[in-house]
């Protein structure tokens, strides 16, 4: 379908997911906490719509768990999956069918405000689909924890294409570089764990041996917020040594991906970069701004403006935006997280 609408109009990246990712939440029913042990039913009744459409999706975990939550989770993954598959209202029988998004993706391509079909004109027509209650069995049912609510997950899939385009936007701009932060990480753990054995490292100019980065442990913890009290943060160090090994025996001959073995840390390190690049994101801001206005000329000697020209050639020739796409997506982001 994207296919044959391509022909009449640009197709923005991310309308395929948000498509999908909506109609999937719909179908989703809440675990019910008596069909697991003690030890799991308040990790998985706890769990909202979008984590287990993340968990179902690539095994990905809720970034607010603890280690040996994540692996309980996980050895019960295949129970909470066939949790609902003897019953005749099993899980993923109602819901947006693919007939309704079908229907509503050629709607939203037809919307002349967009002058492609972008997740904006797509969620558009979706704030008008779930309107339509008496029409769909599955608008009718009653909201529980989160699940059921057709109107609210616009909203969760919303913020998480504000997080997608937001990293789109920065990396273009030069401000997201997610291989430093995976190398931070990974530099981390191979320093703590000098120090807790004791050990000394060979400079490899100089080739003498010397202590480990303690500054870099340092400036990393307090990025972190690890505990400052020395018994505390040497527990720290060696849980962080024991996940990465657990990571390792079940990810064999793998190289350790730490952005999935620390998430916690990740969005940690990825704010206090934010934090740290103020003054280049209020150029892009300003920048950003003069793609607003409809027909702005910027003069070619201004900085703001060829940061903001380089911005949409990035999202152009990086991420497959058209020109009309990449501006829509700039002045999205803009109003709804920087405003």
């Amino acid at each position: 379908d994207l296919d044959s609408i391509r022909k009449e109009k640009n197709v923005a990246p991310h309308v395929d997911w948000t498509v999908a990712s909506w109609a999937i939440l719909t179908r989703l029913k809440k675990p019910n906490s008596i069909n697991y042990p003690p030890n799991v039913s308040s990790l998985v009744s706890n769990l909202s719509p979008l984590e287990k459409a993340k968990l179902y999706d690539k095994g990905e975990m809720p970034i607010a768990i603890s280690p040996e939550d994540r692996k309980l989770l996980r050895a019960n993954f295949k129970k909470l999956r066939e949790e609902y598959i003897n019953i005749p209202y099993y899980e993923g029988r109602l819901g947006a069918s693919a007939r309704e998004m079908r229907s509503l993706l050629f709607n939203a391509a037809q919307n002349a405000e967009f002058k492609s079909l972008t997740p904006l004109a797509v969620m558009r027509e979706l704030e008008e689909f779930v309107k339509r209650v008496t029409e769909y069995e599955f608008l009718k049912q009653d909201v529980k924890d989160g699940y059921h609510d057709a109107s609210d997950f616009i909203t969760v899939v919303r913020n998480e294409y504000t997080n997608i385009i937001d990293r789109e936007v920065r990396e273009s701009i030069g401000l997201y570089d997610p291989g430093q932060w995976e190398d931070f990480l990974r530099k981390y753990v191979a320093q703590i764990s000098l120090a807790l054995k004791k050990e000394k490292q060979k400079n490899p100019i100089t080739g003498r041996m010397e202590d480990p980065d303690f500054a870099m442990i340092a400036e990393f913890e307090k990025i972190v917020d690890a505990p400052t009290d020395a018994s505390a943060r040497e527990l720290f160090r060696q849980n962080i040594i024991t996940q990465v090994g657990a990571w390792s025996l079940d990810h064999l001959n793998e190289p350790v991906v730490y952005k999935k073995v620390f998430p916690d840390f990740w969005l940690k390190i990825e704010k206090h970069y934010y934090e740290s690049q103020k003054t280049v994101l209020e150029k892009m801001h300003n920048a950003l701004l003069l793609y607003e206005r409809e027909g702005a000329v910027p003069t070619a000697t201004d900085e703001g403006a060829q940061l903001a020209r380089t911005t949409l050639d990035n999202l152009i020739s990086r991420h497959g935006y058209s020109e009309d796409s990449a501006r829509e997506v700039i002045t999205f982001l803009m109003r709804s997280r920087y405003r």
